[in-house]
């Protein structure tokens, strides 16, 4: 899963198909949204990482 803001270079058909051909899934949100995920740094992901390094 590849979380995104929609900014024009983030998305282009190229790199759409190259994400889709690798079977990565594309979460795409509306400008200026990706700071509502920020939580999910904050604490989704560390607690992933603490777990990931032990």
């Amino acid at each position: 899963l590849l979380i995104l803001n929609s900014y024009s270079s983030h998305v282009s058909t190229n790199f759409i198909d190259v994400y889709n051909g690798n079977r990565i899934l594309l979460a795409i949100f509306p400008p200026h949204a990706t700071y509502s995920l920020q939580l999910l740094n904050v604490v989704m992901f560390a607690l992933m990482l603490k777990v990931y390094l032990k």
